[in-house]
């Protein structure tokens, strides 16, 4: 499994994702993409499904997905 690497925009992220988890993985993701655009799908039916879900989906997009990989899909 990935590490966990953790910046000061990040723990911004997870706080807000206790209390809009959809806007917390938009903002992470960058939705102009399709690895973006599926995230936040999943993540607002998962909010449908029950607030925890999402939040635990959202703390995954935030923690294991590097600043990193949103360039690389953002350019595909």
């Amino acid at each position: 499994m990935p590490e966990c690497k953790v910046d000061l925009c990040d723990v911004v992220l997870i706080i807000l994702a206790i209390f809009l988890p959809p806007l917390a993985v938009a903002l992470k993701l960058c939705c102009c993409d399709l690895w973006g655009c599926a995230n936040l799908i999943l993540n607002i039916i998962l909010c449908l499904f029950g607030w925890l879900p999402a939040i635990i989906h959202a703390w995954i997009v935030i923690c294991f997905t590097n600043d990193t990989q949103v360039i690389v899909y953002s350019k595909k």
